[in-house]
């Protein structure tokens, strides 16, 4: 009877650690950090073509009114290097910088719109 209880506990316990966990080698084991970087494919989104206008002008650009720097220029009260200072109503001013007299949009600087000599009322040449 020792002969058959040895040989049917070896076979029992031969059968056990055949038949435990013989079938997880062969399976791939997923950690969680490889779950959370499972790839789920995002929905597609169908194209929508854009209709296309024929033959649409472009806009045209808004004009802009320059002023005109010509005009009546009134002393402004002012004086810029011993000279009075001249403006007009488009605010365009006529001042005098030490050798001429300077058209521009700000008094003692700003863009030059006109310059000329120092004496605006000097003799015509040839009479005209």
């Amino acid at each position: 009877m020792s002969k058959f209880f040895t040989t049917s506990s070896l076979f029992l316990l031969i059968f056990f650690f055949v038949a435990c966990g013989g079938d997880e080698s062969s399976e791939e084991v997923v950690t969680s950090e490889e779950k959370t970087e499972e790839i789920i494919p995002e929905p597609s989104i169908p194209e929508v073509e854009e209709p296309v206008a024929a033959n649409i002008p472009p806009p045209k650009p808004k004009e802009v009114k320059v002023p005109n720097p010509n005009g009546v220029y009134l002393p402004t009260g002012e004086e810029k290097n011993g000279k009075p200072v001249y403006a007009n109503a488009d605010g365009f001013v006529m001042w005098y910088n030490g050798s001429t007299w300077r058209i521009t949009d700000r008094t003692g600087g700003g863009n030059l719109v006109a310059s000329g000599n120092a004496d605006l009322n000097g003799k015509w040449s040839n009479g005209g």
